[in-house]
């Protein structure tokens, strides 16, 4: 999806928080004789509604073509570094005792890989002392990693 592409993919485990059936691509419904083993109670009905899936999509263009788009978009809005980094700071404002934050003296920027800059709205100076004992290592693994991602080129 990352790299625009149309997905047809199994039903199973996470792949179905992360693959919209009918919008990025096709989830393709696997029954399992047990829960986990990934093992399909019937293997030819299995594979096909796999192959009719594929056949589906290598058959027009144009729906590739936006299953791509919008599996793109999905990575980039859900699964971006950017991303990542305001869910992991609103999950450590909410696990954090101090929940409040005074008004702020600084705002971290980051510059993370493919997303420009990003304003963590991770505010320190007049933050309570709890909060920032919570932040402070999490800021300081983003500004290593900001860092590095600058000296070294992209992949």
């Amino acid at each position: 999806m990352a790299c625009e592409t149309a997905v047809v993919a199994s039903a199973v485990g996470g792949i179905k928080e992360v693959v919209v059936d009918g919008e990025t691509g096709f989830l393709v419904p696997l029954e399992q004789t047990k829960e986990g083993s990934f093992e399909p109670t019937n293997p030819e009905k299995f594979a096909r509604d796999l192959a009719e899936r594929i056949n589906q999509l290598m058959k027009d263009r144009q729906l590739r073509e936006r299953f791509g788009k919008a599996g793109r978009k999905r990575v980039e809005e859900h699964f971006s570094w950017a991303s990542i980094a305001q869910k992991t700071e609103s999950a450590l404002r909410d696990i954090s005792p101090a929940r409040r934050v005074t008004q702020a003296k600084k705002q971290t920027h980051l510059h993370l890989p493919g997303s420009g800059q990003v304003d963590l709205a991770v505010r320190t100076g007049e933050v309570e002392s709890q909060r920032a004992t919570v932040l402070e290592p999490f800021l300081r693994a983003l500004q290593l990693f900001d860092l590095v991602s600058r000296a070294s080129p992209a992949v």
